[in-house]
C-alpha cells in the first residue's frame, strides 16, 4: 500500500513530475487499478466513519452497501467514458498522441478528485459524530438538507478546491502527453462536454415536447 500512497502523494504535489514518471506505463489495467483501489478506500472509510449513524438508522446500511457497489462499478467504467469525451476535444484541437494517453491523464486526474473525496469523508464523518445528519429526509423522499449548514459549506469548499486541482492536473497531463498548449488543453475539456450537454438537452427537450403534444397539451 505504501507504493500507492507514495504514488498518490507524488500526483497531488507535483503533477508535471508525476506524469513524466509514468510515461512508460502502457497498460490500461495498472492505471485503472490505482483509481479503483482509491475509490474503494474512500468508500470503506466512509462506511466505517458512519457506523454510529447506522446504529441509529439500520436501514442506512443497505443504502451504503448498494452505494458501494455502484461506485466501484462506476470507477471501472467512467474513466473510459470521460477519457473518450476529453479525447474528442483533443482531436478537435489537433492533439495526436492517442486515446491511451488521454486515458492515462484523465484516470490519474480523477484520482485527484477521489483523494479530496477521502479528505471530505473523514472531516464530514467526524463532524457528524457531534452534529448527526438527518437521513430521514432521504429515506422519506424529502428534499431538505441532510447535513448541517457548516458541514454543507465545508464539503462545498473541499469539492470546489478538488475540482480546481482536478482541472489543473488534467491540463498539465494533456500539455505533456497530447502536446497541446495550456489554453487549448483547457478548451478541449470544456468544449465537448458543453456540446454534448446541449445535444442531450435538445434530445430530452424534443422528446418531452413530443410526449406533451401527443397528450394534447
Amino acid at each position: 500500500m505504501k507504493v500507492y500512497y507514495d504514488k498518490l502523494k507524488f500526483l497531488l504535489t507535483d503533477a508535471n513530475g508525476f506524469f513524466k514518471s509514468v510515461q512508460k506505463e502502457k497498460d490500461y489495467w495498472n492505471i485503472l487499478k490505482f483509481y479503483v483501489l482509491l475509490v474503494a478506500l474512500v468508500q470503506i472509510v466512509s462506511f466505517l466513519i458512519y457506523i454510529p449513524s447506522y446504529l441509529k438508522q439500520s436501514n442506512l446500511l443497505g443504502i451504503m452497501g448498494f452505494g458501494f457497489i455502484i461506485n466501484i462499478a462506476a470507477s471501472l467504467i467512467f474513466p473510459f467514458i470521460f477519457s473518450a469525451v476529453f479525447y474528442l476535444g483533443v482531436l478537435l484541437f489537433k492533439g495526436e498522441e492517442g486515446y491511451f494517453n488521454m486515458f492515462k491523464v484523465s484516470t490519474y486526474s480523477m484520482a485527484v478528485l477521489s483523494a479530496y473525496g477521502f479528505v471530505s469523508s473523514i472531516i464530514i464523518g467526524v463532524i457528524s459524530w457531534f452534529i448527526p445528519p438527518d437521513f430521514s429526509s432521504i429515506l422519506q423522499g424529502g428534499n431538505s438538507l441532510v447535513y448541517s449548514l457548516p458541514v454543507t459549506i465545508i464539503s462545498g469548499v473541499i469539492g470546489f478546491v478538488g475540482v480546481i486541482h482536478f482541472v489543473y492536473t488534467l491540463v498539465n497531463g494533456m500539455v505533456f502527453y497530447q502536446r497541446l498548449s495550456p489554453g487549448k488543453a483547457l478548451a478541449s475539456i470544456i468544449v465537448i462536454p458543453i456540446i454534448l450537454t446541449f445535444i442531450i438537452g435538445l434530445i430530452f427537450g424534443s422528446g418531452i415536447a413530443l410526449i406533451l403534444n401527443g397528450l394534447g397539451y
